[in-house]
């Protein structure tokens, strides 16, 4: 450990011997003195791969240093050096970690945020020399490192030995107010998208750190895929790829690689599984993603890689290209295009050459990795802290999303707004902007016309086709007695004889067929009321023990039988004497009694 308590120009030269190292890291943030005066210069940190950094923002607060205590246990915290602090001022923490340490640097910034309760955890690097560039901060990798940096909630950076020396100088000596400037870790987009990378090991394997990756891409992907279908984002998944070391066993190659050891992977971790498996696998979903993007549709690659990681695992014994190209076939896209971007298993792949490439020029060391715009995020695995960061690479002149603005109290299909403007300017054409849950709208086809649709991840319907205006005279109104005027919720049909349009037959009643059957239904109706009448009388007169049918219900019975009786036919009435067998013709003896007795001495009707 040094201890500088020499004059300002020190201070001077120390700061001249570091900017150059640090201005060329792109994960690095800038301390500023705000009192009792500004720093000669900035003092510039590295981000941690864990912790949580302000992305976007600038931290004020007070700093402080104290080095009676190597910040390893609770004890260490007896004394609070913020004990004088205004309220209101953030508490920044400088420590030391060198060769003495008896803990990690992710259990030294654990014990600052429990038992320091401070809100930015500065540590210096004790262990490089003055030569030595910038490193980032990493967990060790076992659980206890792992499951400790989860509970980070604070932001944690790394000093240099040298820059180190002149945090410390100032925390010590004038106890000054600064601001940690996150700002600057962002470049200037001067588009209105975002280039955004995610970064993992060789697609579905099966060990601790493939886990992790899937977690966190899970939690992230609705936002990602609502960004990318809103041309907010360019997405695209990477992989760590690797050559097959010189002098390395062939076979132990051909189990790992593709094309005689130019794309490898490491071994997946699961039985029945080797790196070559897993390293097709990766090839078809860079393929996969390659087609979508060519349609103009690559956010649909998140619902395909959502799909392909709950149905086709390796513990089902369905982690294979037959599982994927079933997926892609659910989702309606074309399973010999991504088989003709494959191409020869053992061939050159130009994607995969793309991946190495790239992984070269952004340095990607770590897995997972989200990049964006060129600046690679530092903190912990947490989607929240992750999109904030996304969120911050958005430039003030074009605005941000408003998914990256959780206060607004406005619509976003609201007409100039970012959902309505969207949707205007939509790649299939102008569509109608549909608000959904917060932050998040879809655009869809506007009434009256429809467009090829899928479902994706998220609960999302997307557009993957232009909207046409829907015709529905294409399937009703289509007979020759008819006319169909198309409309915007429907149609209408004209019957050509003035008859009425039956919808659900889709046919036309002309008057005479609706004239006849109002007839006959009005012949039904009389017929069974008159039967009922007659029946309810009958019973009322057998009840009463009437002998005979009285005048009045005989005079109504004819009556209303003539009136239902056809006009061509003949009335018994009107029928000609019949000699043998007209009532004429009956002898007085051969009257049968009446059953109603006598008919010449009715008895009143019922009252």
């Amino acid at each position: 450990m040094i201890t500088l308590l020499s004059p300002a120009h020190v201070i001077t030269s120390l700061l001249a011997m570091a900017t150059n190292t640090f201005a060329q890291s792109a994960e690095s943030a800038f301390i500023r003195g705000v009192a009792p005066h500004e720093f000669i210069k900035p003092v510039a940190i590295t981000l941690a791969n864990f912790g949580a950094p302000d992305y976007g923002k600038q931290m004020t607060g007070a700093l402080r240093y104290h080095s009676g205590y190597s910040g390893c246990s609770a004890k260490d915290y007896s004394e609070d050096p913020f004990e004088n602090v205004p309220a209101g001022l953030s508490k920044i923490l400088v420590l030391h970690h060198g060769r003495a340490a008896n803990c990690s640097v992710v259990d030294m910034a654990l014990r600052a945020q429990e038992d320091g309760h401070v809100d930015a955890c500065l540590i210096v690097d004790d262990l490089t020399n003055i030569d030595d560039p910038p490193r980032t901060l990493s967990h060790s990798g076992d659980k206890h490192d792992y499951l400790s940096s989860l509970k980070l909630t604070i932001p944690v950076g790394l000093a240099s030995f040298v820059e180190g020396a002149v945090l410390a100088y100032y925390a010590r000596e004038e106890h000054p107010v600064v601001e940690i400037d996150f700002q600057s870790l962002r470049k200037k987009t001067y588009s209105t998208t975002v280039d955004v990378q995610f970064w993992s090991g060789s697609f579905g394997c099966d060990t601790a750190q493939c886990h992790v990756a899937d977690r966190y891409l899970t939690q992230l992907s609705e936002t990602l895929l609502w960004l990318e279908h809103n041309n907010r984002i360019l997405f695209t998944p990477r992989y760590l790829i690797y050559n097959c070391p010189s002098g390395f066993d062939e076979n132990a190659c051909n189990g790992r690689c593709l094309s005689g050891g130019k794309y490898c992977s490491l071994h997946p971790g699961y039985p029945g599984y080797t790196g070559r498996n897993v390293m097709l696998i990766s090839l078809h979903s860079l393929c996969v993603h390659s087609v979508l993007d060519s349609a103009g549709i690559s956010w649909v690659w998140h619902s395909w890689w959502y799909n392909f990681k709950y149905q086709c695992t390796m513990e089902s014994g369905n982690f294979n290209v037959n599982c994927s190209d079933r997926v892609v076939a659910e989702l309606g896209f074309d399973v010999d295009a991504v088989h003709e971007c494959v191409g020869d298993e053992d061939g050159d792949h130009p994607l995969l050459e793309e991946n190495k490439e790239e992984r070269e020029r952004q340095n990607v060391v770590y897995t997972p990795t989200l990049v964006a715009d060129g600046v690679q995020y530092r903190g912990s695995l947490n989607s929240t802290t992750a999109f904030q960061f996304i969120c911050s690479s958005f430039s003030g002149d074009y605005g941000k999303p408003a998914k990256c603005e959780p206060e607004r109290t406005f619509s976003l299909c609201d007409i100039g707004h970012e959902g309505s403007q969207a949707c205007a300017m939509h790649p299939f054409g102008a569509t109608t902007c549909v608000e959904k849950k917060s932050g998040f709208y879809d655009c869809e086809c506007p009434a009256g016309s429809e467009g090829a649709t899928t479902l994706i991840h998220g609960g999302h319907k997307v557009l993957t086709s232009e909207c046409r205006e829907v015709n529905h005279c294409e399937t009703h109104c289509l007979g020759d007695d008819m006319s169909c005027t198309n409309l915007i919720e429907g149609y209408t049909c004209s019957c050509h004889n003035g008859g009425n349009y039956l919808e659900t037959e889709d046919y036309c009643n002309t008057q005479k067929d609706s004239s006849s059957t109002s007839l006959g239904a009005g012949a039904i109706i009389a017929i069974v009321f008159s039967v009922v009448i007659l029946f309810v009388v009958m019973v009322a007169l057998l009840v009463k023990g009437l002998t005979s049918m009285p005048d009045w219900l005989m005079a109504t019975f004819s009556a209303l039988r003539e009136e239902n009786q056809p006009e061509d036919s003949v009335s018994f009435a009107d029928a000609p004497p019949d000699v043998e067998g007209g009532a004429e013709n009956v002898s007085p003896s051969d009257e049968e009694p009446s059953s109603f007795g006598d008919s010449a001495n009715p008895p009143p009707p019922s009252q």
